[in-house]
């Protein structure tokens, strides 16, 4: 697996907002246009009482950021709670799914 080299400068503007493919939740892939192999870094629009895909992946880790909200996310048998700015990292081939059973809309 390719390490990404250099450094990659991502504007606001350069996000494209599109509706997740199973579930219709909106996101943004910050590094779709970088060649990143080894992280994934999205972020997610989440309207109250909705959810993400439950999936993993072969070789990508992913960090998850919250940025507005409370972040919920299931890892594994695990439930996660990530207050505004928290993180959690998730490893490769680990399940997971990210969730907002609160009111109020989620940004991670």
């Amino acid at each position: 697996m390719k390490t990404f080299q250099g450094y990659t400068l991502i504007q606001p503007d350069d996000l494209h907002w599109r509706p997740s493919n199973l579930m219709k939740i909106p996101n943004a892939d910050f590094l779709e246009r970088t060649g990143s192999e080894n992280l994934g870094a999205r972020l997610w629009r989440l309207p109250p009482k909705s959810a993400n895909t439950l999936h993993k992946h072969i070789r990508a880790e992913e960090f998850y950021f919250v940025l507005e909200g409370t972040g919920r996310m299931r890892v594994g048998e695990e439930t996660l709670t990530a207050p505004k700015y928290g993180g959690v990292l998730v490893g490769p081939d680990q399940l997971r799914q990210v969730f907002n059973d609160t009111d109020a809309e989620v940004l991670c």
